[in-house]
């Protein structure tokens, strides 16, 4: 069985930003997010990745636009995944300053 080729991408991603490649992951999750712009994973790494160069503006839209596609999925699906990615995203929102 192959792997979802845009998990595999995820996973490069992330090992980029905790290889401290910052640009390489910007890049490489905005791939993904061309592909499917909500995904989760995706927004929630390019707002890591943003936060880590020093990009609060860019990491506040990006997690902003995560709380919204998060909200929008918690009205439609009771999850307590959801709701974990949720606290997460707005802790980050939280030490951006909003």
């Amino acid at each position: 069985m192959s792997k979802d080729p845009i998990q595999v991408a995820i996973g490069n991603a992330w090992k980029a930003h905790r290889a401290g490649d910052q640009d390489s992951a910007i890049r490489q999750y905005n791939e993904i997010l061309e592909k499917e712009p909500d995904n989760i994973d995706g927004l929630y790494g390019l707002g890591l990745a943003q936060k880590s160069m020093g990009d609060v503006l860019g990491a506040k839209l990006t997690f902003t636009k995560l709380s919204t596609i998060l909200d929008r999925l918690m009205s439609q699906e009771e999850s307590s995944n959801l709701a974990m990615q949720h606290r997460m995203v707005k802790q980050q929102l939280d030490m951006l300053g909003k």
